[in-house]
C-alpha cells in the first residue's frame, strides 16, 4: 500500500498535466480516495517509551489533519507520586 506522502505526489503531478480526458478525471477522482481513505479520523498519539541513555525519542502518532504540529515537551527533574 503506498503512503500518504506519495500518493500526494501522485496527485500533484496528475493535476499539473490538467487533461480533460474523462479516464485521467476518473484516476485523479481514484487518488482522492485513497487520500481520504489514508487520513486518520481523529488524531491518536502512540506510546511512547524513550530509552534513558539516548537524548534522542520519536514521538509518533497519527493526525487527521495535516498542517504542522506544535509540542511542546518538557523535562522533570524530580518526580513525586501521591497513592492512596
Amino acid at each position: 500500500m503506498p503512503t500518504y506522502s506519495t500518493v500526494v505526489k501522485w496527485r500533484q503531478e496528475a493535476c499539473k498535466l490538467n487533461l480533460a480526458d474523462p479516464d485521467f478525471q476518473r484516476g485523479i477522482a481514484v487518488l482522492e480516495q485513497l487520500l481520504a481513505s489514508l487520513t486518520p479520523k481523529e488524531t491518536v498519539l502512540l506510546p511512547n517509551f524513550p530509552n534513558p541513555f539516548n537524548p534522542k525519542t520519536w514521538i509518533l502518532g497519527l493526525f487527521s489533519f495535516m498542517n504542522y504540529l506544535y509540542m511542546c515537551v518538557t523535562q522533570s527533574l524530580s518526580c513525586s507520586w501521591i497513592g492512596e
